[in-house]
Formats: structure tokens, C-alpha cells, sequence
């Protein structure tokens, strides 16, 4: 197969049921043996249903960008707690899933990716204390009800995706050492956020955003929020 050079990081964000259902019609055999056996593991329904759309998500993603067919071209490596990778090298793969989305990304080196679903509602000053800092937790508490909801999921998301990128564990320390601010307009940008009603999504890459090739309208195709982000690792 001839593969065609990626430019740039693209992002695709879809439904979650559509595409395990298509796994669990045959697509199946598209996993390497190695997500079988990753597969074989999973005892949960919904657990079973993100990794299987997660796989047939990314393999799309890689044969739409890059050509190939994704049955047979695109075979997949699946470290545990690690992103999925094209065995022999190929583009750095990103995968994310959280309630009914599941959102895949393509790049040229890691990336960070993250989304967060609205479910049900957290104490999130009781969450802030554990995996954020003292301007993050003031500014949450400046806020109450829904809009305290949503500015936790985007803050948790670009935290996440941060985390992500460096292949780190998520632990609530290290979290809290993430620390997040907003981008003035024309100031150096660490992360990007889209968000809506009812999910938030953050991406984390040096060469700036990706590109949109499915999925931006669930945002209504609003531009993103832009972050800066010190860390401040162990």
C-alpha cells in the first residue's frame, strides 16, 4: 500500500453505538490479535461497545487521510493504558471516548486528546480541591450550578488531554499540577477547547489545532477556546 504523507493533525468525533454495532456485524476481524485479546478481557458492554468504536473509528480515520483500505491496511497495536499504535511507525494516534462520543485523532508527533460527556452531576468543588489549584478552585467557585458543571468538564478536559500527551498517569496530584489559564488573543496557546451543552472536548498538539474532517458540528462549528497551561511535573 502506498500511504500518503499526513500534513497536519486531523480530529474526527462521532457516536459511539453506530460504530460498535458496526464491529459487533464483522468488522470484528479487523482487530489485530492483539486487540482480540485486549477485547477478550473487557467484561462490560459499554467498555466492550468505546473500544470497538475507538478501532473502527481510528482505522476510517487513518484510510480516509492516508489511503489504504482500513480492514486490511491499517493494523493496530493496543498497549495497555497507552494510545494505539501503527505498528512499525506511522502517524501518532489519539483516542478518546466518555458517554455516547468517541472522538479519534491522526498526527504527525503525540498529541493530547480528551473529551468529557455531561452525566450526572459532581460535587465540583469537592473534585477541585483534589486535582486543582488555588486560582483554578477560585475561579470555580465564582460560578454555581450548570456553568460550575460545564467550566469543570472543560478545565478536567484540558488537564486530561495534557496528561495525554506526555503518556502519563492521570493521578489527582498530577492533575493538580497541570495548571490552566486563558489565552489572550494574540498570546502563545498550550490547548484547545470546544464545547457545548453537553460535552466538552480539549486538544493538546505544538503545532496548533487539527483539522476537522467530522464531527465539529455537535459544536456548532463555534472556533475554540484557547489555553495556556505551566506544568509542573514530579
Amino acid at each position: 500500500m502506498a500511504r500518503v504523507a499526513l500534513n497536519g493533525a486531523v480530529l474526527w468525533l462521532d457516536r459511539i453505538a453506530p460504530l460498535a454495532a458496526e464491529a459487533e456485524g464483522g468488522l470484528i476481524a479487523w482487530l489485530s490479535a492483539p486487540e482480540q485479546a485486549r477485547l477478550a478481557r473487557l467484561t462490560s458492554a459499554r467498555r466492550r461497545a468505546s473500544f470497538l468504536a475507538g478501532r473502527v473509528l481510528l482505522r476510517r480515520l487513518l484510510a480516509t487521510v492516508c489511503g489504504g483500505d482500513p480492514a486490511f491496511d491499517w493494523p493496530l497495536d493496543a498497549p495497555e493504558d497507552l494510545p494505539p499504535v501503527v505498528p512499525g511507525g506511522g502517524p501518532a494516534l489519539a483516542l478518546s471516548h466518555s458517554g455516547d462520543w468517541v472522538a479519534a485523532a491522526i498526527s504527525n508527533t503525540p498529541a493530547g486528546l480528551d473529551i468529557e460527556a455531561a452525566g450526572r452531576r459532581r460535587d465540583v468543588m469537592g473534585l477541585a480541591a483534589a486535582v486543582c489549584n488555588a486560582e483554578e478552585q477560585q475561579r470555580l467557585a465564582m460560578l454555581s450550578d450548570t456553568p460550575q458543571q460545564e467550566a469543570f468538564r472543560e478545565l478536567w478536559t484540558v488537564k486530561e488531554a495534557w496528561i495525554k500527551r506526555l503518556t502519563e498517569g492521570a493521578s489527582p496530584d498530577r492533575l493538580a499540577r497541570v495548571a490552566t489559564r486563558r489565552a489572550p488573543v494574540g498570546t502563545p496557546v498550550d490547548a484547545w477547547t470546544w464545547q457545548c451543552a453537553d460535552l466538552a472536548l480539549t486538544w493538546v498538539h505544538v503545532d496548533g489545532p487539527p483539522r476537522w474532517l467530522h464531527g465539529e458540528s455537535v459544536f456548532a462549528s463555534q472556533p475554540p477556546r484557547t489555553w495556556r497551561v505551566d506544568d509542573a511535573p514530579y
